[in-house]
């Protein structure tokens, strides 16, 4: 055993079934020191008497037995408990009787007397690992399908039920909404769920993004202009704001629109019309203005730059949308989301994402949010050879050692083998841990040693296992 791995293994509940009272025994004691849960029958007909009324996750069956064979007590399981997995044994192996198993839906066969039962042991709890994939992966193809109907927005975590029920709070009201939130967390999204669920949703919701358009150009683009209002303006044009009447304007980026326009758009709120640029009488408007930005406005405010009054004509209503690193319980739901839509998109379907995958996804930091983990979903499925997504289709970003968050715990690693995703994320922890109070210590092994307050020679240990080379103990 080693430092990371304790007497501690996920619940798992087996089913042995054999008329050999001393290979019943050796399971239960074999798989009960892992920490498993053990019923032991004799012959099959107890076992599906036991199955009338209780269950398991995975059942080790005996071929050769009394009553029927393991075969056909194989196939009963399937066709009346197909969710839990079969693992065949016997004494008499042959080719025909293995493939007789596999396609009757055994996960795998063994044979007996077993050389080592650990081995055998691993066999059948690999077998609960794929059970416990397979189930989880229901779970969350039913959530999926319980949460995308909020107008197509993702999220089960308590922090985007928040934002749901503000929504719901704020759509029916014609006040302003200011969306705050980091770059990719899906600010538009909300806003577009805020429209349709609005009085105004039959009529136009029409995006604007501030920080796209030059100072020059952004009045144009949102009033419009007369024909003759400047060189090169040849006929009226139609502003974004008038596209938006009777609907909703939704302004992206609003900390870098202008202190001029922002003049324009304070009177727009306050008077519901506004002047296109060359023109010489005002225009009537009817419509809801939604905003987000990703600045601190106060502090905009404060520097000069964004004009106090219209601030808090547009903040009538803050929503704080949360970064995807404070939302992991969401990424299993995303993730498989994006790889079913891009499946579709490509014509490649991947339905499945391993353990150790799913763990580096709730382990990076996501700069650039939920847009960030769609494009990294598209990227694995094209470069993705297996039949489930693996770390090696990953971009690099996420499989060095930055990519880790330092934590160590998260309740979505409860439904995995609880000794890999301890291990995982321990030995990755470690590596960086000495990374970063090595290059704190300049590269000095002793002063290094002394803020991880071990002993020199543990500490060199460490750097030995985790590969940390030599040049990076320069000055010990």
């Amino acid at each position: 055993m080693t430092e990371y791995e304790e007497d501690v293994r996920p619940t798992g509940k087996f089913l042995v079934v054999d008329d050999d009272e001393l290979i019943r025994n050796v399971w239960k004691k074999a798989l009960e020191r892992n920490s498993h849960q053990v019923v032991t029958f004799e012959s099959p007909l107890e076992a599906l008497d036991y199955l009338q009324v209780d269950t398991g996750d995975v059942a080790i069956l005996d071929h050769m037995m009394p009553e029927m064979t393991g075969i056909e007590l194989l196939q009963r399981i399937k066709v009346h408990w197909p969710r839990i997995e079969v693992v065949m044994m016997t004494g008499y192996a042959s080719i025909e009787t293995a493939l007789s198993a596999m396609r009757a839906g055994a996960y795998d066969y063994l044979q007996k007397p077993f050389e080592q039962i650990e081995v055998a042991v691993r066999t059948v709890e690999k077998a609960l690992e794929r059970k416990k994939l397979i189930d989880r992966h229901r779970e969350l193809e039913d959530q999926l399908e319980a949460v995308t109907h909020f107008e197509g927005v993702i999220g089960s975590s308590p922090r985007m039920q928040e934002v749901f029920q503000l929504v719901e709070q704020v759509a029916a009201f014609d006040a302003t909404v200011m969306l705050n939130g980091e770059t990719g967390v899906g600010k538009e999204r909300i806003a577009r769920m805020i429209h349709m669920k609005s009085p105004r949703r039959n009529k136009p919701f029409v995006p604007v993004v501030c920080s796209a358009f030059p100072e020059n150009l952004i009045e144009s683009t949102l009033f419009g202009h007369r024909k003759g209002a400047f060189t090169g303006a040849t006929v009226d044009k139609v502003g974004l704001v008038e596209t938006a009447d009777g609907g909703t304007l939704f302004l992206d980026e609003i900390g870098d629109i202008p202190l001029s326009i922002q003049i324009k758009l304070l009177r727009m709120l306050q008077e519901r019309e506004y002047q296109r640029l060359g023109d010489v009488k005002c225009t009537s408007v009817n419509l809801r203005v939604l905003t987000a930005t990703h600045r601190n406005l106060r502090e905009e405010i404060k520097a000069g730059r964004f004009r106090e009054d219209l601030y808090y004509r547009l903040n009538v209503v803050e929503i704080e949308l949360p970064p995807l690193r404070d939302r992991l319980d969401d990424i299993p739901l995303l993730a498989r989301h994006f790889l079913h839509s891009y499946g579709k998109m490509y014509n490649k379907e991947i339905n499945q994402i391993s353990t150790e995958t799913m763990i580096l996804l709730q382990s990076y930091a996501w700069p650039g949010n939920v847009r960030q983990l769609e494009h990294t979903m598209a990227h694995a499925l094209i470069m993705e050879q297996s039949e489930e997504i693996t770390p090696a289709s990953l971009p690099k970003e996420l499989r060095g050692s930055d990519a880790l968050v330092e934590r160590s715990y998260h309740p979505t690693y409860l439904h995995m083998s609880f000794r890999e995703a301890k291990k995982f994320v321990l030995e990755r922890f470690e590596k960086r841990y000495i990374e970063e109070i090595l290059k704190e210590a300049g590269g000095n092994i002793s002063e290094a040693a002394r803020h991880a307050d071990m002993d020199r020679a543990n500490f060199r240990r460490l750097l030995k296992r985790n590969e940390i080379h030599a040049e990076e103990q320069r000055g010990s």
